[in-house]
């Protein structure tokens, strides 16, 4: 079991597109633990972390992007034949979602309007308006996915050749990995996530190693 804490200074944020940067400070906090066991030729390990990270630009402190609270994980290695496979599954709490400005779609059950951009979208029953974000508020979904690696070493002459296999997210969860600039609306119950949005599917990538 391990705990750390970490303190970080001169953090920059950029506040406009030209840009323009402002400093910051963080934190990061956290409990790692690990167990491993072997069962006949199968190792087995378990991983659980319990982390919280936040940043502070001028008065305002909120999660940094880093910060996902909870992860577990688990990962198993077996040598079958001459094929050494492992595979590694993780699960994690959402990371914070902190869109901070943005413009988002309210529903007007009695349009008014002052201009033609506002009377255009009254007449579909929404009126375009900007909105904060609060910092602590929302967080990505759940993140899940297992990783799969087959390697079959082949040796000559003490140097070894190693062809392998990876596939990355093997049941393809299509996690949220991160939303557009309109994937946040605002409805009568709070602050909920749009649908646009870019999501992570499997990767598969093949290669060889070489040891000597």
């Amino acid at each position: 079991m391990t705990g750390y804490y970490k303190s970080y200074q001169n953090l920059s944020k950029s506040i406009t597109d030209d840009p323009l940067f402002i400093t910051g400070s963080g934190h990061s906090r956290g409990l790692e633990t690990e167990a491993s066991a072997t069962l006949y030729d199968i190792l087995l390990r378990g991983f659980y972390t319990l982390a919280k990270s936040d940043r502070r630009f001028g008065h305002i402190t909120y999660p940094a992007n880093t910060d996902i609270r909870h992860k577990i994980a688990g990962e198993m290695r077996r040598k079958i034949s001459r094929l050494q496979v492992s595979t590694y599954w993780e699960f994690h709490t959402g990371q914070p979602y902190n869109p901070g400005r943005f413009l988002a779609a309210i529903e007007t059950l009695h349009p008014g309007w002052d201009n033609e951009r506002e009377k255009y979208d009254a007449a579909w029953g929404v009126r375009i308006v900007e909105l904060d974000v609060p910092k602590d508020k929302m967080r990505y979904p759940p993140y899940h996915r297992l990783d799969v690696h087959i390697r079959l070493p082949l040796v000559f002459k003490g140097r070894a050749l190693c062809p392998y296999i990876s596939i990355q997210n093997l049941y393809n969860r299509k996690n949220i990995v991160y939303f557009l600039n309109s994937g946040v609306d605002h409805g009568p119950d709070g602050y909920t996530f749009g649908q646009q949005r870019i999501v992570s599917g499997r990767v598969i990538s093949a290669g060889v190693e070489i040891e000597w």
